[in-house]
């Protein structure tokens, strides 16, 4: 499975933020892309693109959380 550099990006802030024990919503990330001056167009539509592709997942929070294999 490829990934674009947007959703390895996407995926790198969900991952900082399970690390770290924080919770993360698209509302949240788009926040956290705008502080690090990253692009956040479309940000719904990568994503659900993650979502499908089984990448993260949206828990009953709202909250993206990181699948991890295994």
């Amino acid at each position: 499975m490829s990934l674009t550099a947007k959703e390895k990006e996407v995926i790198a802030i969900v991952e900082e933020c399970a690390d770290f024990g924080e919770t993360l919503t698209v509302k949240d990330l788009r926040a956290e892309l705008k502080e690090n001056g990253g692009d956040k167009s479309n940000i719904h539509k990568i994503v659900k693109r993650l979502l499908e592709k089984g990448v993260i997942a949206e828990n009953s929070d709202g909250n993206l959380e990181l699948r991890r294999p295994g």
